[in-house]
């Protein structure tokens, strides 16, 4: 059985990458490709079930991870990157969807799936209790489900993404005064990265396209086709992964066997293709995707770990080798983003169909979808 990397994090500070594979992960060295930490390191408290979201700390001496046992987990380097310790861990109220940390290392930001965002202390003085939510705030709601949340403005701001098709963009940490709303997405919105320190946030999700803000504003800047990149016959659009560097942002397809990079061009406001990157067959469907400090794109696919140097604009995809030990993932652990879609349809055994909105009341019920992605709606964490 592969396993998959459903997750790729870089650290915003050095050159290592984190590899997640289900409720474990591998931190690598992005310049030789070594193994730095191996999932044996973190098995004392590794996650019980499959990690959702991750992020390191921006000078990249934190790595914090949370996933479908609710709980949130906070690794920290004790001796270089080849040596982590688990700092502390809490238990959430609700599954997270994001979690990101402060420029400061003193308050760890996590969104979670019921619509709140919270924070919390990232070193807290006192071991958290296993009560959900002990010594947390909310200091951004949402009507809808959250999807995803990015700090922005130096840790002024902070920008929130719903299933309703809303990028909020809110003061931090007051979140209750809204600054801007950037509103032109038609379908639920997953992703968001904000793009250094020049006012730009691109957004992506359940649309056919990536779109670019000012989210000061609120103003669109520019669009990105992601329909003229996939194939005729893939049926509707919904993105997995979306990073930059610079001012490259790449996106991740469902489904597909390929990222699409758009390089923003402020000289004519437009974002057009820069690249193409198409895996290789042994890497198969791509999953996720990051870049690291030097431009390089890592990518998690169903085969395992592969890296691209888009400088050179003819290099290919190079496979990663990283082992998880005896791991097996199941099919049915890879979640679909295409999910949040409102008019997403399950199939009956019958054959009926019944809309995303309410829960199927038959756990055999199964999603019309592509290849690897048949599992069954119990399976499918979004809407626990």
């Amino acid at each position: 059985m592969p396993q998959p990397v459903s997750l790729t994090v870089a650290s915003p500070a050095s050159a290592i990458v984190a590899a997640v594979c289900g409720p474990i992960f591998a931190i690598l060295d992005c310049s030789t490709h070594k193994v730095l930490a191996a999932p044996e390191q973190f098995d004392a408290h590794k996650h019980t079930g499959p990690i959702r979201t991750a992020c390191f700390s921006p000078d990249g001496t934190f790595f914090v991870t949370s996933g479908e046992d609710k709980t949130i987990k906070v690794w920290k380097q004790t001796a270089g990157p080849s040596s982590w310790t688990l700092s502390n861990e809490r238990v959430a109220e609700k599954r997270m969807v994001e979690v990101c940390v402060s420029r400061d290392n003193a308050t760890l930001v996590c969104a979670d799936k019921h619509g709140d965002v919270w924070t919390f202390p990232l070193e807290p003085a006192t071991p958290p209790s296993t009560k959900p939510g002990d010594g947390g705030s909310i200091i951004v709601g949402h009507v809808s489900m959250v999807t995803c949340a990015k700090l922005a403005a130096q840790d002024s701001l902070i920008v929130t993404g719903d299933r309703d098709e809303h990028v909020r963009v809110s003061r931090f940490p007051a979140g209750h005064i809204i600054e801007a709303f950037c509103l032109g997405h038609t379908q639920f919105v997953a992703h968001l990265t904000v793009i250094g320190d020049e006012r730009l946030l691109a957004s992506a999700g359940g649309d056919d396209f990536v779109a670019l803000w000012d989210y000061r504003t609120g103003q669109l800047l520019a669009r990105g086709d992601l329909r003229a990149y996939v194939e005729p016959s893939h049926g509707t659009i919904a993105v997995r992964a979306l990073v930059h560097h610079g001012h490259h942002i790449a996106a991740v397809v469902e489904g597909t066997n390929a990222v699409i990079v758009f390089r923003w061009n402020p000289d004519t406001s437009t974002l057009d293709l820069a690249r193409r990157v198409t895996t290789s067959a042994n890497l198969g469907q791509v999953l996720s995707a990051a870049f690291d400090t030097t431009g390089r794109l890592w990518i998690g696919a169903m085969g395992g770990l592969g890296v691209v140097d888009l400088k050179a604009s003819a290099s290919a995809t190079e496979s990663v080798a990283v082992s998880f030990g005896d791991l097996q993932v199941a099919e049915s652990d890879l979640y679909l983003f295409d999910t949040l879609r409102k008019d997403f349809e399950w199939e009956k055994d019958g054959g009926e169909v019944e809309d995303s909105g309410s829960k199927p009341k038959n756990p055999k019920q199964k999603k019309k979808v592509p290849l690897m992605y048949s599992f069954s709606f119990s399976q499918n964490r979004w809407f626990d």
